[in-house]
């Protein structure tokens, strides 16, 4: 069984200069946990998962007093300065025993996928669990 196989393909997306309000918006209504961040031409530069968005307003609430100013700060704050920047991905041609190797000895639980150096889907933890029971 492929990445292809199991990953959800087109997912959405953010670019660097996009804030983290989108960030937060988009995983909110589309109840996921991880969104690639991408240039221009499709490349991935980097990954932002819901827990760099938790650690972000737990280091502004502990740096900054009052919420009004934690979420102005929070929500102009733009994703390049929080994502992991350069991210491990996979390639939608590989083994899924690859990216639970991955996944297994990372501390992160989802991978781009990529496909001639463009994003083509993204691969959880979840997925791979899942593909196991099938």
């Amino acid at each position: 069984m492929t990445i292809q196989d199991i990953m959800t393909p087109v997912p959405l997306t953010l670019h660097p200069d996009d804030n983290i309000t989108m960030a937060i918006e988009r995983m909110k209504d589309n109840h996921i946990h991880h969104l690639p961040i991408i240039d221009h031409d499709n490349n991935v530069v980097g990954i932002v998962s819901q827990s760099d968005l938790y650690r972000k307003a737990l280091s502004l609430t502990k740096e900054t007093s009052g919420v009004s100013f934690t979420s102005k700060v929070l929500f102009n704050t733009p994703v390049s300065e929080i994502m992991t920047a350069s991210p491990t991905t996979i390639s939608s041609e590989a083994q899924v025993a690859k990216v639970a190797e991955i996944l297994v000895a990372s501390d992160f639980h989802a991978v781009p996928v990529i496909f001639q150096d463009r994003v083509v889907g993204i691969v959880t933890a979840k997925d791979v669990l899942e593909s196991r029971s099938e």
